[in-house]
């Protein structure tokens, strides 16, 4: 396929799912830091900052992977592939410990599922395995 090849709808699809996910998470995110900074004293609140911060480590590296799809780069499918994966796991995970699933943690497990059927899907793999 040449540069001139428009992208494939599962592409599109999955490009506006991985933003729709990115927007959701960093709300959610936000979310968590308003409420643990007015957290009571002495409640320790640093391994939220900690978790939090590595979402946030997570999001940039989304954002950027799903910028780098626009440009064709077969690593950006396996990247944002991988980090879809973990979040299925952590979701199901959470889920298997008792930690249930919140109204944010069904919308995030949905919109990686859907980015990794999308990403899965022949169009993409022809599309950007170039």
């Amino acid at each position: 396929m040449d540069e001139a090849t428009p992208m494939p709808r599962p592409v599109r699809t999955a490009r506006i799912l991985l933003w729709i996910y990115i927007v959701v998470m960093a709300l959610v995110a936000g979310l968590i830091l308003f409420f643990a900074g007015s957290a009571p004293a002495g409640v320790d609140t640093s391994q939220i900052y900690l978790i939090t911060g590595w979402s946030a480590a997570l999001l940039v590296l989304t954002a950027f992977l799903t910028v780098k799809l626009t440009a064709r780069r077969r690593w950006a499918r396996f990247g944002l592939i991988a980090i879809m994966a973990m979040n299925v796991l952590g979701y199901l995970a959470n889920l298997a410990a008792g930690g249930g699933l919140s109204l944010p943690a069904i919308v995030g497990l949905g919109l990686a599922i859907g980015v990794i059927v999308h990403l899965f899907r022949h169009d993409s793999r022809a599309y950007l395995d170039q």
